[in-house]
């Protein structure tokens, strides 16, 4: 697997609905992007569990991630002191959820 538990990732800040997203590994299914999950578009989140088909976002089970909705650009540049990790993913999601 690309990534392992505890990796920081940011979800690409391109991420659309409707699109099909791989994993590196050819044999593992791809994944669609759904509309709750482009509330993270942008932003760095733990890996908490990596599944050979994908991966899972601390504070986040609903969905599976796969390595292609990841910025992998931005990943090589130190941005931690652009977020203090304060938001959590709960919260994200309450102040979308009349918006979606």
């Amino acid at each position: 697997m690309k990534y392992q538990s505890g990796d920081v990732v940011y979800v690409r800040p391109d991420l659309r609905t409707g699109y099909w997203y791989q994993m590196e590994d050819a044999d593992a299914p791809a994944e669609i992007a759904t509309g709750e999950m482009l509330a993270f578009a942008g932003l760095p989140m733990t890996i908490d569990r990596v599944r050979s088909y994908g991966y899972t976002l601390e504070g986040i089970d609903d969905f599976n991630w796969t390595d292609e909705m990841f910025d992998e650009e931005r990943m090589k540049t130190d941005w931690s002191d652009e977020w203090d990790g304060s938001t959590t993913a709960d919260e994200i999601i309450g102040l979308i959820s009349g918006h979606l």
